[in-house]
């Protein structure tokens, strides 16, 4: 029979996890022995299925409530950047209040997308004092952020963690006044966790 320790970890992604997910396998490769990892990205819904028959042992998501047969674990927080033109009057400031944006086009993936991450924005506009003006639709992060570089008046989000993996020339990234964030869960089977489950919490936790 084969040691389950000697199985790699069958770990699901989120988009935008930037320099997190280095971290965790970063950390995951320092055990002894080290844990072997296999990602994959997919849909939500498609990954929590996917751990719910264990074709995954794990999985990364945001904006997630609790699902039957699933454990969900917050790992950490994810600030969100703003991405603006670099020859806006704002992308030199240090850090953005919303309010400012109002009236500018906001490229957003559709509710349909990322309900989450939209319901987020619109929320954190409304706070601000705005409705948000939708332009295009968030399509891919490279098309978007070409589109909002070459443009003078529109701007996106992007996780923190991923934007300082984005350098761009045409681009600058900016903190908000006011910190918008979500949630990072670790989601695991309830009656059939990893056996890896404990350093995978061990590799989440970024000051090890």
């Amino acid at each position: 029979m084969s040691n389950p320790r000697s199985a790699p970890i069958r770990l699901g992604t989120s988009d935008g996890l930037g320099e997190h997910l280095d971290l965790v396998i970063e950390a995951l490769a320092r055990l002894s022995p080290p844990v072997r990892v296999e990602l994959t990205s997919a849909p939500t819904r498609t990954r929590l299925d996917q751990v719910r028959t264990c074709a995954l042992d794990a999985t990364f998501v945001r904006g997630v409530a609790e699902r039957p047969e699933l454990r969900l674990i917050p790992v950490w927080q994810d600030r969100i950047a703003l991405a603006l033109p670099i020859n806006h009057p704002l992308s030199d400031a240090p850090t953005v209040d919303l309010g400012e944006l109002a009236g500018m086009p906001l490229r957003l993936a559709d509710r349909a997308r990322n309900a989450p991450l939209h319901d987020v924005m619109v929320a954190a506009c409304r706070a601000a004092g705005f409705e948000p003006v939708f332009g295009p639709p968030f399509t891919t992060m490279q098309d978007t952020l070409a589109m909002v570089g070459g443009s003078a008046d529109t701007w996106t989000v992007v996780y923190e963690a991923h934007a300082r993996r984005l350098p761009t020339a045409r681009v600058a990234f900016r903190a908000t006044a006011t910190p918008i964030v979500m949630t990072t869960s670790l989601v695991v089977s309830e009656t059939n966790p990893p056996w890896c489950f404990d350093h995978l919490l061990q590799a989440c936790d970024h000051r090890i």
